[in-house]
This record gives structure tokens, sequence and C-alpha cells, in this order.
């Protein structure tokens, strides 16, 4: 079952979680702030076309400042394409210990000329440009188990919400 889930991304995802695995037992300090985080869905406000809601991926947060991670990662978009994405999470408003929020802005791929957001959508409908996302976020952690939720607007719809859970490397 996990294995149609994933689909041919399997063996990225399995050797990912080993190589993190492996960091993290030869070099624990070098993983500290390191979390391996899974995208399990979203939520679709235009509910009059049909989306891909089970938006399995995996990516990574290093953390670079106090308020800044170092973003990356792979999921399987709501057009039931992958994409890529790559960026920067800055959370600087802190409401509770736990509780920040704060924005994604990086690069993403794997979408139509309809989705992207830019000025510039090019004149084919390659699914491998990236273009740039600005992406408002709210992050919860404990300890060294989290999740963030994503609000990602859409220029044809009413934007998305992406659930994803996250767990802490220790030392």
């Amino acid at each position: 079952m996990i294995w149609r889930w994933f689909g041919e991304q399997m063996p990225f995802a399995i050797a990912f979680l080993i190589g993190m695995t492996l960091a993290a037992i030869l070099c624990p300090r070098a993983c500290a702030g390191t979390w391996v985080v899974a995208t399990v869905g979203s939520y679709h406000f235009d509910r009059t076309n049909e989306h891909n809601e089970r938006n399995l991926g995996i990516g990574i947060e290093q953390d670079i400042a106090r308020d800044t991670r170092f973003v990356a990662g792979r999921v399987k978009n709501s057009e039931w394409h992958y994409s890529n994405y790559l960026g920067a999470a800055f959370d600087p408003i802190r409401i509770t210990e736990h509780l920040r929020f704060g924005a994604m802005v990086g690069v993403i791929n794997g979408y139509s000329n309809e989705v992207r957001w830019t000025a510039d959508k090019g004149s084919n409908d390659s699914h491998d440009a990236y273009f740039p996302i600005i992406v408002p976020r709210a992050s919860y952690e404990i300890s060294s188990v989290g999740g963030n939720l994503l609000y990602m607007p859409r220029s044809q719809n009413r934007g998305v919400l992406v659930l994803q859970l996250k767990f802490m490397f220790q030392e």
C-alpha cells in the first residue's frame, strides 16, 4: 500500500530516511536542529475540481538562525505530479513557546502554467520549470515532534492548506 502512495519515488524516500538516520547516528552534533518533514495532505478550498489531496512527500528543515530554517523536499502535488521545493522558512512571530507564524520563501516546480502565480508563465506547459513562491505558515513544535500548516495561494482558486508532520534529530 505504501509503495502505491510513493510510486517510483519510494527508493528516493527510503534512501533519504536511511541517509538522515545514519547522519544522525554518526554525527549527532552536525544534525542538531535538523527536522525530517513528512507532507501528509492538503485541503483545497475550491471543491469544483478534482485535486490530489493525498500529497505525500518528504523533506528537511535545518536551523540556520534563531527564526530561520533552510527547507527542501519532494512531494506529490495537487496536479498529481511530483514537485521539488527549496527555500527558507522564517517564523519570527512567537505566539507561545511552541507556536510560531511566518512564511516560507523559495522555488518550486511540478505545476502547470495555470497554477503558477508569476508574471512570466512561459509558453510551454512544462512541469519542470521552477517558479518563486511565498507561503504563509504556522509551525507548532513540542520537544522533537511538530507540524506545519501552510497556506498556498492560487491564482485560479481560493488556495490550499497543506499539512506537514515533522520530527527533530536529537543530540
